[in-house]
């Protein structure tokens, strides 16, 4: 019985650290600027989430064309919805896009454009 509990406890423990993204790789990133990009919202006051929690397009994986953003995710063009754009300046340079995939759709939740925009 005490294994299966100590069994338990390190399945959890495993889960909740491999669902964390922050692995690090953003650690070059200043304080300030991941609290300004974790206070970033969508056009309904929604966060966009954490610097670790979004994505970073290469210059060529997002265009503007007809009015409307659209990125590169997984050689798919998807269009940002109007709504997700962050309209704040970009204080980072590159662009960031806040996704996540539910019964196999891509939804983008906010699309932060490059300051080249």
């Amino acid at each position: 019985m005490l294994a299966r509990i100590i069994l338990a406890i390190t399945l959890v423990l495993v889960a909740v650290t491999t669902y964390a993204r922050d692995d690090g790789r953003y650690s070059q990133v200043a304080p300030e600027v991941k609290r300004w990009v974790e206070g970033l919202t969508d056009d309904k006051g929604r966060g966009c989430c954490a610097t670790a929690d979004g994505f970073r397009p290469e210059e060529v994986d997002w265009d503007m064309s007809q009015n409307n953003y659209k990125v590169l995710i997984g050689g798919q063009w998807y269009t940002v919805p109007e709504g997700a754009v962050v309209k704040e300046s970009n204080r980072i340079g590159y662009a960031i896009v806040w996704y996540y995939v539910d019964n196999g759709a891509l939804f983008i939740r906010c699309f932060l454009p490059g300051s080249g925009a």
